[in-house]
């Protein structure tokens, strides 16, 4: 690796910065304004040049992704629940003052479930969307 000598104007209060991030890092202010060239560089070919995503950063927004679904799905899954609760509530009033007998309630709610089953309308989410 060959190097070569180039001389630069910094701006005192500049120099001051880089100064200490060189000194909490134990390494001179040289290699601190290489470090920050080749950052910037790198940050230049990115925004100018690249004509694709690095596969590193595709991999951590697909996790990402990944666990913000999962979240989403438990919850809508647990909203899903709730409601079926509460329409089973409903149901149960509505039997008491139609004066269906619990039994027939019962039944009722095994035809239901055995017709989602049967057309396949399971309610939830991640399924849906597939």
């Amino acid at each position: 690796m060959s190097t070569t000598r180039r001389s630069i104007q910094l701006d005192d209060k500049l120099l001051k910065d880089i100064s200490n991030i060189a000194a909490e890092n134990n390494r001179s202010v040289n290699i601190e304004i290489a470090e920050a060239l080749k950052f910037y560089r790198d940050y230049r070919y990115m925004n100018d040049k690249a004509t694709f995503i690095n596969s590193d950063i595709i991999k951590l927004i697909d996790s990402r992704l990944a666990l913000m679904e999962q979240r989403v799905n438990a919850k809508t899954n647990q909203v899903l629940s709730s409601t079926a609760i509460e329409l089973a509530i409903v149901e149960e009033i509505m039997a008491a003052q139609l004066d269906i007998s619990p039994s027939d309630v019962a039944q009722f709610r095994i035809n239901a479930v055995n017709f989602i089953k049967m057309n396949n309308r399971a309610f939830r989410l991640d399924e849906l969307i597939e």
